[in-house]
């Protein structure tokens, strides 16, 4: 368990858009999220060009990484 270890801290980092949430991303070379829709993360991830919104509710928007800078 990763009781308050490096994966919680990270996934904090993210959900909080704490400096450096972006490298957690590029890191783990995420390219999709499913996010509450009126979430920090959400409205960050849809107003950002690389992002597209490809499902929304009142409940989750799911987000698919449309370009990305990995290697």
């Amino acid at each position: 368990t990763d009781v308050k270890g490096e994966v919680t801290q990270k996934y904090e980092t993210i959900v909080t858009l704490q400096d450096g949430w972006q490298e957690v991303f590029e890191e783990f070379r995420i390219t999709w999220a499913i996010i509450q829709t009126r979430s920090p993360l959400a409205v960050e991830l849809s107003e950002n060009q690389n992002w597209e919104t490809i499902y929304k509710d009142d409940t989750a928007v799911i987000l698919l990484r449309t370009q990305s800078s990995f290697p």
